[in-house]
């Protein structure tokens, strides 16, 4: 590019000495008159102010920040004409605090008419949007955003499905691979499903925390006071023990949140699973240490805390969750090979009383995103 550069400069002073010969003035005038001008023109003024330096973004200064001829990142707008005048172009030419290829590409642009650029966000790492509903935020950045970037996006689809109708077969075409998730067929008929339990590996040392984890997205703590609170901690530490006891012991449809759901609904199944968590030395002696700990609940704090579990696995009883929890039909570690988009779709009706089932799908490919950056 700085070759490129050399041969640019050395046609603007050819072409610009051959235009002054025509007027009949002598080369060596000629081309001495050429190179002042273009120096003049390549000297920026320096603005002084005591009010600071800020200033309206120019086209040089998003390319210099990576935010134009970028492929990812928020799409903020487009620049409508990214020309400039001769002068402007020779200024960044002869300009060497632009890189060269900048330069280049400045001046060429002077010459044909370009497509409109998109301004992105190419290098932030996190973004939030917040606006009020209905004024486009979809629109005008989330499907754009889908539609021309390609990389991974995991979409929390809460809007009848609509994010996945309108881009999922668009970043198919693209050559990505993606599952739609979606319980109630807003968006398809041939839905993908996901077991949260099902790739919990019990070889893994952090196979309990991942128990515990799984537990406490189940669990909402929004009132916390009281008794609530012991209610709280006793029927999380329930679930992550009856979850562990099912990685530990399940196979296929055992191994999931509805092998959970039936031992905790059967008296007779919850004691059955504590005695095999006493009994049992897997993780190191810590499944019996869960079971004993179950142990001590009785009567009505027994009574309070079942109804409590109930209350929180309610959302996986109906046949639609059922469905789509009771097995995967892929491995979320796809996720990794930055070639796999997942949706995540729920009908606008259904988000409230759902909301465990969000947390489950965001805290599972959290944890596999993060867990494969540290493998």
């Amino acid at each position: 590019m700085a070759l490129c550069r050399l041969f640019l400069i050395l046609a603007v002073l050819l072409v610009g000495g051959s235009a002054v010969m025509v007027g009949q003035m002598s080369p060596a005038l000629s081309a001495g008159l050429l190179v002042v001008c273009i120096w003049r023109a390549s000297k920026r003024r320096v603005r002084r102010t005591t009010l600071g330096s800020a200033r309206w973004a120019g086209v040089n200064d998003l390319r210099r920040a990576g935010m134009l001829d970028a492929d990812s990142g928020l799409i903020l707008g487009r620049v409508i004409d990214g020309r400039r005048d001769v002068v402007e172009a020779l200024k960044n030419l002869l300009d060497w605090r632009l890189d060269a290829k900048t330069a280049c590409r400045s001046f060429v642009g002077v010459f044909h008419r370009r497509k409109p650029e998109l301004v992105r966000l190419s290098n932030a790492v996190h973004t939030a949007i917040f606006a009020p509903t209905g004024v486009g935020k979809g629109v005008s950045c989330v499907i754009p955003f889908l539609l021309t970037t390609r990389e991974p996006c995991f979409v929390l689809d809460v809007k009848n499905g609509e994010l996945a109708r309108l881009t999922a077969e668009a970043r198919r075409k693209m050559g990505r691979r993606v599952h739609i998730i979606d319980p109630y067929h807003c968006a398809t008929d041939t839905p993908a499903t996901l077991n949260p339990v099902q790739f919990i590996d019990k070889n893994s040392s952090f196979a309990l925390d991942d128990c515990r984890e799984v537990a406490a997205e189940i669990v909402e703590r929004r009132e916390e006071k009281g008794d609530g609170v012991h209610f709280l901690d006793n029927a999380e530490a329930g679930i992550a023990a009856v979850i562990a006891t099912v990685v530990e012991y399940g196979e296929g449809d055992q191994k999931s949140l509805q092998a959970v759901c039936d031992i905790m609904s059967s008296p007779q199944r919850f004691e059955k699973a504590i005695k095999l968590m006493i009994e049992s030395s897997a993780q190191a002696g810590m499944l019996s240490r869960m079971g004993g700990n179950l142990t001590h609940l009785k009567d009505r704090e027994l009574a309070s805390t079942m109804s409590t579990i109930a209350r929180f696995l309610r959302f996986l009883s109906t046949p639609a969750i059922a469905a789509s929890t009771r097995a995967s039909s892929f491995d979320p570690k796809e996720i990794l090979d930055g070639d796999t988009d997942v949706y995540c779709a729920l009908p606008a009706d259904r988000v409230a009383t759902l909301s465990p089932l969000l947390r489950l799908w965001t805290g599972t490919f959290l944890r596999t995103a993060l867990r494969g950056k540290e493998e």
